[in-house]
């Protein structure tokens, strides 16, 4: 399947969205400060439909979600957030967290991303972590 990834934000554009490019490109804008964030809009297209992301990319490697429209009602059955946590992988990226805020608006669907390990999440992490110390 094609799908085409777009970014809002120029940094992201200019190393198309490779970790080591873009942390050696801040490095030099930044005047050697390591600690940075860029903030963007991601949009993901396909045969499917389209998908909107406002994502936090960090110096860490970290990205975190902070608001997803689905490309589809059904987001159980889109492959929006397994793509981009897939591609974000293949860059060089740490797998995406959803926002606090964003888990707890719709619990049931970040709950099964983060089961299936297709996304990082501290808020289960911590809810769960008794449960992961037993097995």
């Amino acid at each position: 399947m094609n799908y085409k990834v777009d970014f809002t934000d120029l940094t992201l554009l200019d190393t198309k969205c490779h970790y080591l490019k873009t942390l050696d490109l801040m490095s030099k804008e930044m005047y050697g400060n390591s600690v940075w964030m860029l903030d963007t809009r991601c949009t993901i297209s396909s045969i499917y439909g389209m998908c909107l992301f406002d994502l936090h990319f960090y110096n860490d490697g970290k990205v975190v979600i902070y608001n997803y429209s689905p490309s589809d009602k059904n987001v159980l059955l889109t492959e929006d957030i397994q793509y981009l946590s897939e591609y974000l992988q293949l860059k060089g990226w740490k797998k995406p967290e959803p926002y606090i805020d964003l888990v707890k608006s719709q619990l049931k669907l970040w709950k099964f991303y983060w089961e299936t390990k297709i996304i990082n999440c501290n808020y289960f992490e911590n809810k769960y972590k008794d449960n992961n110390e037993e097995e």
